[in-house]
């Protein structure tokens, strides 16, 4: 599974589509956005607007148009709902990362070829392994299940990657709020448990609905602005990106309230 994906990535990914790192920022962390959860609101926003907190570069990439299943929504919509639209060109996803610290990327501008069609487990997987910086950044990768689990385990040590592995919550790479799960960091493709999965626990505030992306976006901004409590598996979560940011270059220090919310 996890060889004819890259191989789709090798074919569809050409050295000019890759984005500029800067020396004097922490490694940028790199979040493919391609589901949407039906038994969990969509989080994933919320991760990225806590990396730009700690001024991480993030960049989200996924669709940016479309249904897709019912019941859930998409980063690119609750994204829209908080005022980040998806940056039109590569040169424009550069700025919002050297001055915001994020910015969210149709996946045509990356791999045209897995730009368009429908969603399916294959293209999901080719996605997941793009990496737009070369090798400088750190992918944050999520498996819907123990073969995947092991097969993306499997790729990451023969390839001697960075990147963060998890079991994902419906298809997105955060961390299940309702159930904690186990975290490793990849470091050269040799793996360090950074958290171990936690029995299912209650999540310290009521979460909104998974299909309501309005509804998302203000718990996401009530989160970052402190009105509500950021689940811990989250916290965890951001701690490993932010220790992979500083893996090498600058570290990530924290800042106050992220600009859009004062």
């Amino acid at each position: 599974m996890v060889r004819g994906a890259e191989a789709a990535v090798q074919r569809t990914v050409p050295a000019e589509r890759r984005l500029p790192v800067r020396a004097d920022c922490p490694r940028p962390i790199v979040i493919a956005s391609y589901a949407r959860p039906r038994g969990c609101p969509n989080l994933t926003p919320l991760l990225a607007l806590l990396l730009e907190r700690y001024r991480v570069p993030v960049l989200v990439h996924g669709p940016a148009a479309g249904r897709g299943r019912r019941g859930g929504a998409a980063s690119w919509q609750v994204l829209r709902e908080l005022g980040i639209l998806p940056a039109r060109s590569l040169a424009c996803a550069s700025a919002r990362m050297a001055a915001d610290r994020l910015a969210y990327v149709e996946t045509s501008l990356l791999a045209p070829a897995l730009g368009g069609g429908a969603v399916t487990a294959a293209t999901r997987m080719a996605a997941a392994l793009l990496d737009p910086f070369g090798g400088a950044g750190v992918r944050v990768l999520g498996a819907t299940d123990a073969r995947m689990l092991a097969a993306l385990r499997a790729h990451l040590e023969a390839t001697a990657a960075d990147a963060l592995l998890l079991r994902a919550t419906g298809g997105e790479p955060f961390a299940d709020p309702r159930r904690p799960p186990r975290i490793e960091w990849y470091r050269q493709g040799v793996a360090t448990v950074m958290f171990a999965a936690r029995p299912p626990e209650q999540s310290p505030e009521r979460l909104p609905a998974p299909g309501d992306a309005a509804a998302i976006a203000d718990w996401t901004a009530g989160a970052l602005a402190g009105r509500v409590a950021i689940p811990g598996a989250i916290l965890d979560e951001l701690a490993c990106c932010v220790h992979a940011a500083g893996s090498d270059g600058a570290a990530a220090e924290p800042v106050g309230a992220a600009r859009r919310y004062g």
